[in-house]
């Protein structure tokens, strides 16, 4: 079995289109469809033999799928595409599957960890499980990135690969997520370079500035991370 590291999303399988066996892509990576390229869809390789639409809102028909019924049958599945045949990031872009899971840390001080990415107007964030919360499942259900991560349409600092990159800005002014347990309540950080000092997808470590966050970080993490510098 094919290690799932070894695989991107470049999308889901939405409503059909017309009779052909056509579909609509939701959440699509455009540069990780391409007209006669390879998916994997439902254990099953076949090739993008039709590709019409636009990059937000693509249509996509496969090879061996030739009525509206099997494409209605493929609806909510998700496009693999290897990994070895997607495109070249640029510096400070990461793939979404790459993130989630990472450790996040304020320089020696354990955060949490990387739940899914959420994509917003002005660019990612992540969404981050403040440690010692458990497995808490996010509000909602990514689309995308092996179905954890966000779109993985990069924010202001992707270039369109379908990947997230580490914007140039950015307010600090998100609201962090809440919960009816605080200690497990979520908060986001923003995919820019005020909020990011390093990424390491290698050794799954994300170092954000917990001064720049601010208050949108729950006050229970805060109050841990200030003990932790008392203590030292």
């Amino acid at each position: 079995m094919a290690d799932p590291q070894d695989w991107l999303a470049g999308g889901m399988v939405g409503r059909p289109h017309g009779l052909d066996g056509s579909f609509h892509v939701l959440s699509p990576r455009p540069a990780l469809l391409a007209l006669g390229g390879t998916v994997r869809a439902a254990g099953r390789d076949a090739e993008i033999v039709r590709l019409a639409g636009t990059d937000e809102r693509p249509i996509v028909r496969l090879a061996g799928i030739d009525t509206r019924e099997a494409a209605d049958a493929l609806r909510g599945t998700e496009l693999l595409v290897p990994r070895s045949i997607a495109p070249p990031l640029e510096e400070d872009e990461w793939w979404a599957e790459d993130l989630v899971g990472c450790r996040v840390v304020d320089g020696d001080r354990a955060l949490g960890r990387v739940v899914r990415l959420v994509p917003l107007p002005s660019c990612e964030v992540l969404e981050v499980a403040p440690e010692g919360a458990g497995a808490s499942s996010p509000a909602g259900s990514g689309g995308g990135g092996s179905g954890a991560g966000g779109s993985g349409r990069g924010g202001s600092g992707a270039g369109g690969s379908g990947a997230v990159g580490a914007g140039a800005g950015g307010s600090g002014s998100l609201a962090g997520g809440s919960g009816e347990r605080p200690p497990a309540a979520p908060f986001l950080v923003p995919l820019v370079r005020d909020a990011v000092r390093r990424v390491d997808v290698a050794a799954k470590l994300i170092d954000v500035d917990l001064a720049f966050l601010g208050d949108t970080v729950p006050e229970a993490v805060r109050a841990l991370v200030t003990k932790g510098s008392e203590a030292r």
